[in-house]
């Protein structure tokens, strides 16, 4: 993926106004899902940004691990009748989906399956 693409998708997000935490919750979790699948640091996006192809430093399976977690924090939640925090989860769940589309529509199309399968 196109540096500049990216830096440009992060600074969007950071610089995006919240009024709820709804908002906030999706800016952290878009912005964390892509930072780490590009192996981004904090100050690269204080810099002028360059242009270059920046590749994904995370494997499929490792993105697939990271949702898993995800689902199995919804799950504990369930379990616990935490039904505030269910709701937190699934939307981070859906928003963590709607940032590897971002860069891999075929890997949120599985992710977003994955999700379904566990019926969140």
């Amino acid at each position: 993926m196109n540096n500049k693409t990216l830096m440009k998708k992060l600074v969007g997000l950071y610089f995006k106004p919240f009024k709820t935490k709804e908002d906030i919750l999706e800016i952290e979790t878009k912005a964390g899902v892509l930072k780490r699948a590009f192996g981004v640091k904090d100050y690269e996006i204080d810099n002028p940004i360059k242009d270059f192809e920046r590749e994904v430093v995370l494997s499929n399976d490792e993105i697939k691990a990271e949702l898993n977690r995800v689902l199995e924090w919804i799950t504990y939640a369930k379990e616990n009748n935490n039904y505030g925090d269910v709701n937190m989860y699934k939307n981070r769940a859906r928003y963590f989906v709607e940032a590897v589309n971002f860069f891999n529509a075929n890997l949120a199309s599985e992710l977003k399956n994955q999700c379904s399968f566990k019926r969140i």
